[in-house]
């Protein structure tokens, strides 16, 4: 009786532990990492499935990012040509796998809502320690909703885990949300722009994940008076 009590839980055991290791081999198909959604559209998947998504983006996402940004510059009044030979705007996805891809020291990232891009951004090695941040956009319809924060947090976290101590950004002077949306988030002003240009430079040390400084929570604040 003993014999068949023990042999009985042991056959319990080992369907127990297949059944596990099964589900568990399940679980890893069915989540793939850094699939570009705006090539799972284009294939016919349901990228209605995702309701809120960061996605690695490919090359095959570049027109399409484009378009993005470009509907967003032209909402705050600043127009982009796509076809100028001297529009530097997207000079960075010329050879987007070697700014962006496997081994290039950078990544690009679109943030996707129920299948829809509302936001990108990414970073782009400058040398071993320094990386610059590139093309943070929110869509306009879903301003104020803390994205932009979400995507800045994001990307300096993976900056971070690539090893970079220090990332930098290049904004313009029209621009004084962005200016102040970085200034609340620890950058600082590093040099001006010229007389030519309307372009500023702004550095942040992310060696360390701490929340910003004093300055922030004062800019914080100033802000928060003036609205």
């Amino acid at each position: 009786m003993k014999l068949r009590v023990l042999t009985a839980f042991t056959l319990i055991l080992l369907i127990g532990q297949v059944g596990f290791a099964n589900n568990t081999e399940h679980k890893t198909h069915r989540e793939p990492t850094c699939i570009s959604i705006l090539a799972n559209s284009e294939s016919g998947h349901d990228t209605n499935a995702i309701k809120e998504n960061f996605q690695l983006a490919v090359p095959l996402d570049v027109p399409k990012i484009k378009y993005f940004i470009d509907d967003q510059r032209s909402l705050i009044g600043i127009r982009s040509d796509r076809t100028a030979s001297g529009n530097h705007m997207y000079e960075d996805f010329i050879d987007f796998n070697g700014n962006y891809g496997e081994n290039s020291g950078g990544q690009f990232f679109v943030y996707s809502v129920a299948g829809k891009i509302v936001g990108t951004a990414g970073f782009l090695k400058i040398d071993d320690i320094t990386c610059e941040l590139k093309k943070v956009y929110v869509d306009q319809e879903y301003s104020r909703m803390g994205i932009g924060k979400k995507l800045l947090d994001f990307v300096i976290k993976r900056a971070r885990q690539f090893g970079y101590g220090r990332i930098v950004l290049q904004t313009r002077q029209e621009m004084e949300a962005a200016r102040r949306f970085y200034l609340i988030n620890g950058f600082e002003e590093i040099k001006s722009s010229s007389p030519e240009t309307s372009a500023i430079w702004m550095s942040r040390d992310i060696r360390n994940p701490d929340e910003p400084g004093i300055f922030a929570i004062w800019m914080s604040w100033d802000i928060f008076l003036r609205a």
